[in-house]
């Protein structure tokens, strides 16, 4: 094999090696959290929510209130169109009526 791609494939291996031994490994020991608070135990009162993971192609949730509001303007255009629609009947009718 070429030195070059050798050298190319433990670097990448010991690249990846790296990478999950730091994944997998805690941010900091516990010996050296309990020392840095001490004896006490000190326990959030802030509750922090799950993380949001973006999935790319899938909508967002939308409130109730939005859709409730949307289905509502979409409601009111129909019922317009509608109106016209009977109008404009209503205008042909007549003159067929005369014929």
């Amino acid at each position: 094999m070429n030195k070059k791609l050798k050298l190319a494939l433990a670097a990448l291996l010991g690249f990846s090696t790296a990478c999950s031994t730091v994944k997998n490994a805690p941010a900091k020991g516990a010996e050296e959290q309990k020392q840095e608070t001490g004896s006490q135990e000190v326990q959030d009162s802030v509750k922090v929510p799950p993380r949001i993971v973006v999935m790319y192609g899938v909508r967002p949730p939308v409130p109730v209130e939005e859709v409730e509001r949307q289905q509502a303007i979409r409601e009111k255009t129909a019922r317009k169109e509608v109106k016209k629609a009977q109008r404009a009947r209503e205008k042909e009718a007549p003159a067929s009526k005369n014929e």
